[in-house]
């Protein structure tokens, strides 16, 4: 199995100036791709998107540490730095949030926030710091089957198969510490492009400084860079932040038919017919909106 890892979104309405801030993550490659399938209807097989496209999850958890925007990007000698951001949100110990399905939130800091609104300024930059787990739930159909997330946690590093055609669906968490692929070893980062601008992302340890291995990874930082920058003046009473997970919140890869698989133990569908083999995130991102 072809290792994929995706990016992430959310789903946020009516956020004040405390709690504002999205992002977004792809996690294909170092360069900003460009956005990935998504997945067909019902379709006969999934070669159709070459064995890999993007769809809704049924249930998006995500841990949101802090968030904030800036003047300029905040990731700076591969840590992040936050000299030239307004921190909108501080949480010690998160728990999962869902924001799928439309879900709305409002997110406050437990932790007294040094200034209580930012500058009248144009924000190019907004960054996220999340735990690098994510709390998932699927269901796809093809070839009139129907697939469902079994349940098995899995992560970026040690990718596990966890789809059955047995329901229901069930909740699994999916741990993103690597952005790289097999033959190219250990990548703690990726970039790109998303529905308003671009993202980055940064594995990073505990002290937010670049991870050197999935074992060190505990943290995730997201930047987003809106298409227009996020203007603040001195009306502003807030601002909503809308994040997006219709049609590209989660992820599904195949795997081929015919013949029994070895490293997975199991045998796969017949011969020319792929069938689902991995849940996994997909690519999110962030609208931005004065008031």
């Amino acid at each position: 199995m072809t290792k994929t890892i995706f990016s992430k979104i959310l789903s946020v309405t009516s956020v004040s100036l405390l709690t504002l801030l999205s992002l977004s993550v792809e996690v294909k490659s170092q360069e900003a791709d460009s956005k990935p399938p998504t997945c067909p209807n019902n379709p006969s097989d999934l070669s159709i998107v070459d064995g890999f496209c993007v769809l809704t999850p049924e249930e998006y958890g995500v841990k949101i540490y802090e968030m904030g925007i800036c003047t300029s990007n905040p990731i700076v000698n591969n840590k992040l730095s936050k000299e030239n951001c307004f921190i909108s949100l501080v949480k010690s110990s998160p728990a999962f949030t869902n924001v799928a399905g439309g879900n709305s939130l409002l997110l406050n800091s437990d932790t007294q926030l040094k200034e209580k609104r930012p500058k009248a300024q144009d924000y190019t930059h907004a960054y996220i710091v999340i735990s690098p787990e994510f709390k998932l739930k699927f269901t796809y159909r093809v070839n009139n089957t129907t697939y469902y997330s079994n349940g098995v946690n899995s992560s970026a590093f040690s990718p596990k198969p966890n789809a059955t055609t047995t329901p229901p669906a069930k909740s699994f968490i999916e741990t993103l510490n690597d952005f790289g692929d097999p033959e190219e070893g250990f990548s703690p980062s990726a970039a790109a492009q998303v529905t308003g601008g671009t993202i980055t992302a940064l594995l990073t340890d505990s002290n937010l400084e670049r991870s050197t291995s999935a074992a060190s990874t505990s943290r995730l930082v997201g930047v987003f860079v809106p298409t227009n920058p996020i203007s603040i003046s001195d009306d502003t009473k807030g601002l909503e932040v809308k994040f997006v997970v219709t049609d590209q919140g989660g992820g599904v890869e195949s795997c081929a038919g015919g013949g029994f698989d070895e490293e997975e133990e199991r045998f796969g569908p017949p011969e020319g017919i792929d069938q689902v083999c991995q849940f996994g995130s997909g690519p999110f991102s962030a609208l931005f909106t004065p008031y």
